[in-house]
Parts: structure tokens; sequence; C-alpha cells
């Protein structure tokens, strides 16, 4: 994970944060907690001051907390304010987790809000991100619905 944080800064972390592949990366607006999520079905929050060097090692970096989808993440990422997190999977759902950067201890977090969405876009289209407005906590995911569409959810 390379973070520019400007041009003459940067942060370079090497973990391995999840046995299986990572779909998505978010950093909250408070600029040390990272969402990723993936494959295995599970969003975790890391607090990235913990992160150090783990080329060659075994060991990776504990969670502050998860939040299992139980299906494959596609995205998972912070509102603006940081007051949310939105995650998109598999599973059929955009689920909303607020506070979820207050969390700690390695425990497993409940969803909020969870909203049953057609996730399932088959082989010939890319899968579905529920994206942020980029200065306001609303989001949009596009649709299967015919006709095909984009819905904007607050």
């Amino acid at each position: 994970l390379d973070l520019r944080v400007a041009e003459k800064k940067m942060i370079t972390f090497h973990e391995s944060v999840s046995d299986k592949k990572i779909n998505s990366v978010s950093l909250h607006p408070n600029g040390t907690t990272l969402a990723t999520g993936g494959l295995d079905g599970t969003v975790r929050l890391f607090d990235i001051r913990k992160f150090r060097d783990s080329r060659g090692s075994s060991r990776s970096p504990k969670p502050l907390c998860k939040q299992v989808a139980g299906l494959s993440i596609s995205s998972s990422f912070f509102s603006p304010s940081g007051k949310s997190l939105l995650t998109t999977s598999f599973a059929n759902k955009l689920d909303l987790t607020v506070d979820a950067h207050l969390k700690a201890g390695g425990e497993t977090i409940k969803t909020t809000h969870s909203i049953r969405h057609n996730n399932q876009t088959g082989r010939w289209l890319t899968t579905f991100q529920a994206t942020w407005h980029p200065e306001m906590d609303i989001f949009c995911c596009g649709s299967m619905n015919k006709p095909r569409c984009i819905e904007i959810f607050n």
C-alpha cells in the first residue's frame, strides 16, 4: 500500500491483510483507519499507525474490527464525512455501518442498515461498486432493473 501524502512525503506499507484477493481499500478521512474488503467476504478495519513492513514475515496486523458479509466484497468505502462505511457485496445487498471506525478490540460489528440490491451483473459486466458523492453523504450504484439505470440513495 502506497499512500502519497504530499509530493515529498510518502507512506509505504507491505502488509498481508488477507489470505485472499483484496477488491477494495478505503482510507478514512481521519487518515489512520483503513478498510479492506475482498473475496473472503469480510471487511476489515486496520489502524495504519500499527503497520510495519512484514515482507518475509508470517505475521499480519490485527484488525480493529471486522464485518462479515458472507460472500465476496466488491467495494467498501468510507463516506466523505467518515461517519458511514458503505459495502457492496455478492450477498445482494448494500450495507451501511455507522461509526465503524470507532470500534476496536477485534470485534465483529453489525451492519447499521442493509438495502436489498441485485448485485449479480453476470460475466459480461463489471461488478457494481456503490460509490459516495465526493462532498455529500449520498451514494449511487448501478442497477440491473430494466431499463438499466443508476440508483441514488440518501
